[in-house]
């Protein structure tokens, strides 16, 4: 028995070095990404401005695809550096966060896409829950994001609500899109798990960045239809003690 535990105690030892390793080389691989890209786009923005007139026009059209490609390369980087501060986890985090506050955050940030689409969004009461208001926020940011993306031909109608289930809090957010074929509900979370091909801006990144802040919040993650149509994504996430007395 003894050996055995050992032999436990070594791998365990090396899987806890693996993930160090992960997290280092992604953080690594997204830092050195952008710096590159950014040489490439100071050049390319150079080349948009010479004069048209002087240009072989086949060159211009091939210039605005270099373009186009560091524009994906630059989400993907992002994307990348996004997913690496995120499963690092350990961060600060408060006994009573108000998710009405968390939500404010998020809709500031997507203020442009939300006009952009000409989005309604709504929400019900939404109650306090122990977290990290840095991750809650992103959280909320990605799955309201994937909603005004992938609408289909609705104007997109979102609604975030909550429901206290004992010491549970029951978080929702529901979208009036194209819905989720039952058969990807669950591989849908997975890194570069992209539904609607590589035409949709994204990088596959961002719902795998939202199981793994729920997962860092002692919560669960899953997607279900809305009995109107579209989509609802739900996150069960521990409620506060104050709410559970």
């Amino acid at each position: 028995m003894p050996e055995r535990e050992e032999l436990e105690g070594g791998e365990e030892s090396e899987l806890r070095l693996c993930r160090q390793e992960l997290r280092e080389v992604t953080r690594m691989a997204a830092h050195d990404l952008q710096t590159a890209l950014r040489t490439v786009s100071i050049h390319t923005a150079l080349l948009n401005e010479i004069d048209s007139s002087k240009l072989d026009p086949e060159i211009g059209q091939r210039v605005s695809y270099v373009a186009e490609a560091v524009n994906q390369l630059r989400a993907l980087a992002d994307g990348l550096a996004s997913y690496s501060t995120t499963i690092e986890g350990g961060r600060e985090t408060s006994p009573a966060v108000a998710l009405e506050t968390i939500l404010r955050l998020a809709l500031a940030r997507l203020s442009s896409l939300i006009r952009e689409k000409n989005a309604t969004i709504t929400n019900g009461p939404l109650p306090k829950i122990p977290g990290n208001i840095d991750l809650l926020a992103r959280l909320l940011e990605n799955l309201i994001s994937n909603a005004l993306r992938y609408h289909g031909q609705q104007v997109p109608v979102i609604h975030v609500f909550a429901e206290e289930r004992g010491r549970t809090c029951l978080l929702g957010v529901r979208d009036n899109g194209d819905g989720i074929d039952a058969m990807y509900r669950r591989s849908i979370f997975d890194p570069f798990k992209r539904l609607h091909g590589k035409d949709q801006a994204g990088t596959g990144l961002g719902l795998t960045i939202c199981r793994r802040i729920v997962a860092l919040h002692n919560g669960t993650i899953w997607v279900e239809p809305n009995p109107e149509g579209g989509s609802i994504f739900f996150v069960a996430l521990p409620a506060t003690a104050a709410q559970d007395s």
